[in-house]
């Protein structure tokens, strides 16, 4: 499905983000020098942690965002699939309490038919 598509480009977007700020930090700390006061440090630490666990929560509502939706969209197809063969069959009940003999006539002929087919192989 089209949207399935795009959750997958979506998804290895992310990826590719996640990436990037994963690299740019690690540079980030190699550039870090070695005389930095801790207070300093810990302070870069604890907004970087900080940034990284409001991405995370970001994605995290966003994964569960989507997937309520897909199961309310599997749920409404599920919903109509079922409604239309209900609705099938009782068309088919009906034709059949209408009309029997004509019904009983093609019934023989898809027998026929299928017979035919299976006797040439």
């Amino acid at each position: 499905m089209p949207w399935q598509l795009a959750q997958r480009a979506r998804a290895a977007d992310l990826d590719r983000l996640l990436d990037d700020v994963e690299q740019r930090l690690s540079r980030l700390a190699k550039t870090l020098p070695a005389a930095a006061s801790m207070p300093k440090a810990d302070r870069l630490s604890e907004t970087i942690a900080s940034a990284l666990n409001d991405i995370a929560d970001r994605v995290g509502s966003r994964a569960r965002s989507v997937s309520r939706d897909a199961g309310r969209l599997g749920e409404r197809v599920t919903g109509d699939a079922l409604q239309f063969g209900d609705e099938a069959l009782r068309r088919v009940a009906r034709e059949v309490e209408r009309r029997p003999f004509v019904t009983l006539a093609i019934a023989a002929g898809v027998g026929v038919l299928a017979a035919g087919l299976l006797a040439r192989r």
